[in-house]
């Protein structure tokens, strides 16, 4: 259930057919995560009352969504350069890992019952071994 969130998020940015729709799409998910954590999920939105059910049986840090949201704002903001023609890329070798922490390693950790600060530090290598072996649908969309 917790992966259904995280790729529902992630399709909200990479299936939309335009900026603007995927902005949209992007906040009525963080929309419907909020009513899952705030224990007021949409009964008609299968993936909160999904959430809301784990939620009510662990304790999952609000922390890791909102990364996965950052890193998921990072991907809009690609989109809409590589739009306007520029070609970005990431500063440096930290940058590197932040995105891939928060577009891969957040997803992994969410399920893990571990405290989050230990878990948080074993995700960077499997963060960037996923974001690497995606990467490649991600150039073939423009992403």
């Amino acid at each position: 259930m917790v992966y259904a969130v995280c790729r529902t998020g992630d399709d909200a940015v990479d299936a939309a057919p335009s900026h603007a729709e995927a902005s949209a799409r992007l906040e009525a998910w963080w929309a419907g995560v909020m009513r899952a954590y705030s224990g007021t999920p949409d009964p008609e939105a299968a993936v909160e009352v999904g959430l809301h059910w784990v939620l009510s049986r662990y304790a999952l840090p609000l922390q890791a969504f909102e990364e996965l949201k950052r890193g998921l704002e990072h991907d809009l903001a690609w989109e809409k350069g590589v739009a306007a023609g520029q070609v970005g890329t990431l500063p440096d070798e930290d940058a590197l890992m932040a995105y891939c922490y928060r577009v891969a390693g957040v997803v992994g950790l969410l399920p893990w019952r571990a405290p989050w600060r230990w878990a948080r530090r074993c995700s960077s290598p499997t963060s960037c071994a996923t974001s690497v072996r995606t990467c490649g649908g991600d150039v073939a969309t423009c992403r």
